[in-house]
């Protein structure tokens, strides 16, 4: 057994339906690393989904308009 953890896996079309956004956002993602964990298949890429069968995606540091939304420190 290699010790290799199987999960499941939805492309960017059906990850963009799940999250309720366009495939090329799910794409933008990706690239600002708030979708941990995904990997390029050819020329799509295979989103990891949590239990409840829905991508997870990171907060963003900033808020709307470019200030933080924490302080430093």
């Amino acid at each position: 057994m290699s010790g290799r953890v199987w999960t499941r896996q939805l492309t960017t079309r059906e990850a963009a339906a799940a999250l309720g956004v366009t495939p090329r956002r799910v794409v933008q993602l990706i690239a600002e690393g708030r979708i941990r964990g995904a990997e390029r298949r050819g020329r799509d890429w295979l989103v990891p989904v949590d239990r409840g069968g829905l991508p997870r995606v990171l907060l963003p540091d900033r808020a709307p308009g470019g200030q933080r939304k924490r302080p430093r420190g």
